[in-house]
Order: structure tokens, then sequence, then C-alpha cells
């Protein structure tokens, strides 16, 4: 990489480890007094509860991030052990404020963003399990003959298909047709594909080969 290159990259990695770790830091914040597993004197949690706040504030903008990234790509990613590892951090991080924050004259306004951040976390941790469980009820209860089921992906790059075929003239979907099941023939012949796929290749729709891979890349890659 260039000098250049590393001049963004290394910020960029110390922003994706700080908000990665924001959560773990937020608890350790209120729970350890601010002292990071050193030997300094623990400090009042009316000082550390800001910290603690403004840590959470940006596991928020994380779980934010990674639900974008979630609807738009279709698949979890991290989000589904970020969602439950903040949870987690967030509810303990939040019961330790309500316990002791009165009684420390701590300024309870820093407990909003750690229980945003909970709430966030949870939702997002239940969201996710259940759309696991029903891709597996999905794939359960799918016959062997039954078309694959569409991700997102797959839905969009069939629109396109569909938009480019509806395009063409018959006999230029005739030749595009005559030059795909040649190519699928070369393929068995090299011993590429079994016979049985080469079958299901030629008996596929035109397109449908693209929205078959497309579905299976994106269902292998969301498990």
């Amino acid at each position: 990489m260039s000098p250049w290159q590393w001049a963004w990259f290394i910020p960029v990695v110390i922003i994706a480890v700080v908000f990665a770790l924001a959560p773990l830091l937020g608890l350790v914040a209120v729970s350890g007094g601010g002292r990071f597993a050193t030997a300094a004197a623990e400090r009042p949690l009316a000082e550390t509860a800001p910290f603690a706040g403004v840590f959470f504030l940006c596991a928020v903008v994380a779980l934010v991030v990674l639900i974008v990234l979630w609807i738009v790509r279709g698949k979890p990613g991290v989000a589904r052990g970020f969602g439950l590892y903040t949870f987690v951090f967030a509810s303990l991080t939040l019961a330790g404020l309500l316990l002791r924050g009165p009684e420390e004259s701590v300024n309870m306004v820093w407990s909003i963003p750690v229980a945003i951040a909970a709430g966030l976390g949870g939702v997002l941790t239940v969201l996710l399990f259940v759309d696991w469980v029903r891709r597996l009820r999905a794939d359960a209860a799918r016959k062997p003959g039954d078309p694959p089921v569409l991700s997102p992906q797959a839905a969009a790059l069939k629109e396109q298909l569909q938009s480019r075929l509806a395009h063409l003239s018959g006999s230029e979907r005739d030749a595009v047709k005559s030059d795909l099941d040649a190519a699928i023939q070369d393929l068995e012949q090299r011993g590429l594909i079994t016979p049985a796929e080469a079958e299901r290749a030629h008996s596929t729709e035109l397109g449908g080969l693209a929205i078959r891979m497309g579905s299976s890349s994106a269902t292998s890659r969301s498990r």
C-alpha cells in the first residue's frame, strides 16, 4: 500500500476497532470505575458515566449501520453477533447506572444512549433470530422440484434479466439459448459438471441459471 493509502487506512481501522469495542468499553467505564484493568484509583461513577454514554452512542451508530447493510445486502453479516453483544453489555451497564446512579449523583441523561443501545441490540437480535428460523423452515418445507427461494439480490437480478430479455427478439433469444446449451454441453464433456447438472441447466429457462447462482450464493453467505 502507498503512504497515502496507509494515511487513511490506519485511522479507519482504529475507528472501526473503537466502535467494535464500544459496548465493552462502556461497561468497563461503569463497572470498573474507568480503570480499564489498571492499578489506577477508581473514579466516581459521576465522572465515568459520560464516557459510558459516549461509548454506547458509538454502539448505536454501529448498530444502525449494520441494520442498513442487512437491509440493503440481505445478509446479516456480523450484525447478529454484534447485536447480542451490545444488548448484553448495554443491559449490564444500564443496570449499574440505575442501581448506583441516584446514590452517586449521576446525571442520568447519560443512561439514555445506553438504554437505546440495549433496546436496539435486543430488537436486532430478535429480528435476526426470527429471520434465521424463517429461513430454516422455508428450506425444510422445500421439495426437490421447488424453485429456489430468491434472496433480495437474486430478486433484483431477476428483474434486471427480465427487463433485458424483454428487449431481445425471438431470434436473439434462440441464439443466446443455443450458445448457452453448447457451453453446458462442453462443460459436461469435459467432466466439469455431472450429466444431472447438465440436464437441469438445459431445462432452466433463459436467465434462470444466473438467478439460481445469485440465490444460492446469497443464501450460503447469509448462514
